[in-house]
């Protein structure tokens, strides 16, 4: 149950990044032998059309990543251009989706190492991106938080890359700041659960909602949209609450294992 509810945890900031490329590009061709190949780093952006990058926020998230991790830069802008090839011009929400994707993907765990300082940035981000989602459309909300794609939410992506951008560079941020660190943080124990569940029921949650949030049981009568996509702003901005021992625990090692999911 602790393992359902720490995943649980860590969807919400996984959905989003995968939402765009799931809709539009569900068969990603294989990245080309040659784009780890050695000097290929160097040589990339003259052979691949980056205009996507033409949008100077996301350039600075991709200067930032290849920075970063050289490597996965390369391999990322090529499959990046595999699609564009293949589908559709890529636009920047796009290929910071799949940027993010494929980081989460690949390098998720290590953000689980990080400061607590970082993954306290992930979570605000994600709150940013449920307050706006509520204030735009509670059903996309509710897509964004179960994991489900939509028109609805590829719009929110499209026009509000400022947010999607805030929530990649804190994901890049934490997974840089925990590629040096071989120590995890501990397991949640059974006490923090409980921090969690009454931190919920005082901020006005009832048992139903806490029990879909927290154990995944769906209640006899679905809430609507907007009493649920209220309900998961909550949930993070309790979760932002709790004691800095607690909050470490849950979120260090719901984002590693969201992550593996």
């Amino acid at each position: 149950m602790e393992r359902l509810r720490l995943i649980l945890l860590g969807l919400a900031g996984l959905v989003i990044a995968g939402l765009v490329l799931q809709q539009h590009y569900p068969a990603l061709r294989p990245v080309p032998a040659l784009a780890m190949g050695a000097g290929a780093a160097a040589s990339v952006d003259s052979v691949v059309p980056v205009s996507y990058l033409a949008d100077p926020e996301t350039s600075a998230y991709f200067t930032a990543l290849k920075d970063a991790l050289p490597q996965e830069y390369d391999g990322i802008i090529r499959q990046i251009s595999s699609v564009h090839d293949a589908v559709a011009p890529v636009g920047a929400p796009d290929a910071l989706a799949f940027a993010m994707r494929r980081l989460r993907e690949d390098y998720g765990v290590l953000a689980g190492r990080a400061p607590l300082d970082n993954l306290d940035s992930i979570i605000d981000a994600q709150r940013a991106i449920l307050a706006a989602l509520a204030g735009t459309s509670p059903a996309a909300c509710v897509d964004f938080y179960e994991g489900r794609p939509s028109a609805a939410l590829t719009s929110f992506t499209s026009s509000h890359n400022a947010l999607m951008l805030a929530l990649a560079n804190a994901d890049l941020a934490a997974i840089s700041a925990g590629r040096g660190k071989a120590q995890v943080p501990a397991q949640p124990t059974a006490a923090d659960f409980t921090a969690l569940t009454t931190a919920l029921q005082k901020a006005g949650l009832d048992a139903a909602m806490i029990g879909l949030l927290v154990d995944g049981k769906m209640p006899a009568k679905k809430p609507d949209d907007a009493a649920l996509c209220s309900a998961v702003g909550t949930y993070l901005g309790a979760v932002r609450g709790l004691a800095t021992d607690i909050r470490l625990r849950l979120i260090a090692r719901s984002v590693i294992l969201a992550a593996a999911s």
